[in-house]
């Protein structure tokens, strides 16, 4: 499922009009899909899946050089000029002239689209963003995880003063408003944190948060994970 919030449309001067925007929960580089493809059980090794990943460029690369168009089910791509030329005989000035690849959807892609469920959530700090919440303990259900398991977090404008009591990530209590600070955090960046639940913590629903104080700012910033967190 795809989270969803929504924001008034500034190109639209009826305050009623919103539009809606995708909450964008991570991304996969090329490294991050190579190792997907070879995980444990496919049976296909990192190194065969990055050969075949090559040569798939290449024959693109060749392909749209020569002006050959690509029709794939994930993406289409085809040459296309921008610029305009003076007469029927001006030629192709790189000054004046530009060529670019342009690229639609697939039937893959269509598909998809039209399967994919959404739903509703608050819009997002536009600073502090958590993209996802996975265990790197033992496997469990979904946003589900056990006292004292390892979690990671993606995101963004993550890091936090880690001598600031008041900042860090926050494990709050959703019927009692309890709060346990995270103290054991293994790994601290910008886009990602690493860190172990309290052994100590009582089992329920909890609201997952990272607060911080960014540099210029005088007051402690706050980003919330869209969706709850159970500890059993």
């Amino acid at each position: 499922m795809i989270p969803y919030y929504l924001q008034k449309n500034p190109f639209k001067k009826d305050a009623k009009k919103y539009i809606g925007k995708a909450v964008l929960m991570e991304k996969l580089d090329v490294n991050e899909i190579i190792s997907l493809c070879a995980a444990r059980g496919n049976k296909i090794p990192e190194y065969m899946v990055e050969s075949v990943l090559k040569r798939f460029e290449e024959v693109i690369e060749d392909a749209l050089k020569k002006g050959i168009a690509i029709n794939t089910p994930i993406i289409n791509i085809a040459p296309t000029l921008t610029g305009t030329f003076n007469g029927q005989h001006d030629q192709f000035d790189k000054n004046r002239h530009q060529l670019h690849f342009r690229v639609s959807e697939g039937t893959f892609l269509k598909r998809l689209a039209e399967e994919s469920e959404l739903f509703k959530v608050d819009p997002p700090n536009s600073f502090v963003q958590i993209h996802s919440v996975k265990s790197l303990s033992s496997p469990t259900e979904e946003y589900q995880f056990e006292a004292g398991s390892i979690l990671e977090l993606k995101g963004k404008s993550l890091k936090y003063n880690k001598q600031d009591q008041q900042q860090g990530v926050f494990l709050v209590n959703e019927e009692s408003q309890k709060e346990y600070r995270m103290e054991l955090s293994i790994k601290s960046t910008k886009s990602y944190q690493m860190f172990q639940i309290p052994l100590d913590i009582e089992k329920g629903s909890y609201m997952l948060e990272i607060r911080c104080l960014p540099p210029r700012y005088t007051s402690i910033r706050l980003g919330r994970f869209y969706k709850a967190i159970i500890i059993i």
